[in-house]
């Protein structure tokens, strides 16, 4: 959509994320490789750096294709298994 940026602010979301990637504005739309490479690049990482969440399998497919881990998502609990190792908090140490 073009107005993503402003759709996004009012729902305050706008600074939860380093980068947008706007299809609108790209170009491209899923399932096209186009908008893959080019969200990878904007976050100046390879395509295997990269998780795609997505609800659709063919868009799935085709982040895969290009070497990107794809989540197929259906739940929130699917979600959770794929990011929570990485939201956990590392645990402390316990003082002697």
């Amino acid at each position: 959509t073009p107005r993503l940026d402003e759709d996004l602010a009012a729902l305050g979301l706008a600074g939860l994320a380093d980068g947008v990637v706007n299809s609108a504005r790209v170009g491209a739309a899923k399932p096209d490789p186009r908008i893959y490479r080019f969200a990878a690049d904007q976050a100046r990482v390879s395509p295997g750096r990269c998780l795609f969440v997505d609800d659709r399998p063919e868009n799935v497919e085709a982040a895969r294709r290009l070497g990107m881990t794809g989540l197929l998502y259906r739940e929130p609990a699917d979600l959770r298994r794929a990011l929570g190792p990485l939201l956990d908090p590392a645990p402390t140490a316990d003082p002697l």
